[in-house]
């Protein structure tokens, strides 16, 4: 994570044409596996910190319950960690919309929105680019809006305890 991060991508695409030649050209995956190893760790911090702030007796009232473990999961966890989820894809889902590093550097796509929109742009298509950069902008205002909404909520029932 401390590493530059041209070069993260650099070493992932030498070990990518390490293992099989024909899957350092392969766009999907090389996408799915780029965007993967970037932002993991960004989305991993959020859930993660939410989780570990959890009360374990919930779980085990849960279990005294009768829930099975998928139960407990399913019914108890999964909905307390909504807030990490949440904080998690705000952290993640802006950054990987305007990362076209990755695609530049594995395959030369046009994939995600940062990449279509400089694309728009190199070719003189000023307002095709700036529309698709509005839609971007609001997805991520509509995105901020419905998780902000969240997070208020649940301050103001931890606050209750």
């Amino acid at each position: 994570m401390w590493i530059n991060f041209s070069l993260r991508i650099t070493a992932l695409k030498e070990i990518l044409t390490f293992i099989e030649g024909n899957l350092a050209y392969h766009p999907f995956l090389n996408t799915v596996i780029g965007m993967t190893y970037d932002f993991l760790p960004f989305m991993i911090l959020p859930i993660y910190t939410t989780i570990s702030r959890l009360d374990g007796s919930l779980l085990e009232a849960a279990r005294d319950l009768g829930a099975g473990e998928m139960q407990a999961f399913l019914r108890v966890t999964l909905p307390l960690s909504v807030p990490g989820i949440i904080s998690g894809v705000s952290m993640v889902f802006l950054p990987a919309m305007t990362n076209y590093v990755v695609l530049d550097m594995l395959y030369n796509s046009t994939y995600i929105m940062g990449s279509l929109i400089g694309s728009y742009f190199s070719a003189y298509n000023w307002h095709g680019g700036s529309m698709i950069a509005l839609v971007l902008l609001a997805i991520i205002c509509l995105f901020t809006l419905l998780g902000g909404g969240q997070e208020d909520e649940n301050a103001r029932g931890g606050s209750l305890l």
